[in-house]
Formats: C-alpha cells, structure tokens, sequence
C-alpha cells in the first residue's frame, strides 16, 4: 500500500494510531481485575499464603538464574570488549535513585495517578492488596465479600472481551503500519 499510494497514506496510518491508544488504554484495567480476580477466587487464606511464597521463590529464582547465565554467556563471548563509547564533552550525568528509593516507588501513593501515568508496578502491588483483603474478608464474612468479588470477576470478564474486540483490529493495524513504512 505504501509503495503504491507513496505519500498517500496518512489517512491509513490513523488505524494504526488508534490500535495502539486501544492497546495502552487497556492495559490498566486488565491488569487490575485480573490480578484482583484471580486472587479472590482462592478463598483459603493458607493456600493463598503458600501459593505466594511458591510464586516469589520461583521469581526470585528464574531472575537468578537469569542474571548468572547472562553473566557467564558475556564473559565467554567478551560481549561489548572492542566497545568503545566517547562522551559529549557537554554531558551531564544524571542522579540515579538509591535502591531504597526505587523500592519505595514501587508501591503506590495515588493509584489514579499511577494509573494515568502507565506505571505498572504500583498497580499490580495495590491490586495483589485489594485481592488479598478480599480473600480476607471472604474468610471472615462472606456475605460482605461476595458481591465484591462478584464485582471484580465481572469486570475482569468485560475486560477480556474487550481485549478480544481490540485484537480483532491488529490485521488492519499491522497493514496501517506496514504502509507506513516505504514512505518514510
């Protein structure tokens, strides 16, 4: 498309702007009921506590893992050693953040605001809390939590269909993006 109607496809290059607004914008949502769901949806609090020390060993080990084989697959092939790097004589380096501070950012102060601004981590943390106080309160009260839970599993429902809307239009977005390219 793009080699043929060169400099004529600004009008196609929209669908593919849209696909990935769509994209971003349902990120967040699917993150948070999803992981607020599926916590609910165990209703022992043991086998919740057991299932999440099994899923953070498990990550703590595959990173690891991951780290060593990295560090020893660079060593043996002396990644990066002919790698010469010059600076501008104008750079300045920019503060990084202690690791307290990075960990301090990971959880969240004003969820809204984590949420506009695409930042991840503070979601899944407030939604692994909101899913935990669930199975809490479905513990000790389940007729209180029960329409919450009802509410979340819905909502997690609504937000996998709209995904499934979304990634019916990847094609069209794939060709949008594609007839972009030779015009460039």
């Amino acid at each position: 498309i793009g080699v043929f109607f060169k400099g004529q496809v600004d009008y196609v290059v929209v669908f593919g702007r849209i696909y990935s607004r769509l994209i971003s914008s349902i990120v967040v949502p699917l993150l948070f009921f999803s992981i607020i769901a599926s916590i609910a949806s165990i209703n022992n609090l043991n086998r919740l506590k057991s299932l999440g020390a099994r899923s953070v060993f498990w990550l703590l080990m595959n990173t690891f893992l991951a780290g060593v084989l990295t560090l020893v697959v660079t060593r043996f092939i002396k990644f990066g050693s002919t790698f010469q790097l010059q600076l501008p004589s104008d750079y300045v380096a920019r503060e990084v953040p202690t690791i307290i501070d990075t960990i301090i950012g990971f959880f969240p102060a004003n969820i809204v605001a984590h949420a506009a601004e695409n930042q991840v981590i503070p979601i899944i943390i407030f939604s692994m809390m909101t899913g935990i106080a669930l199975v809490k309160l479905n513990t000790r009260n389940q007729s209180q939590a029960q329409p919450v839970i009802n509410f979340f599993e819905s909502m997690n429902k609504l937000t996998n269909e709209i995904v499934k809307m979304v990634i019916k239009l990847t094609p069209y977005a794939v060709v949008a993006f594609i007839a972009m390219v030779p015009t460039r």
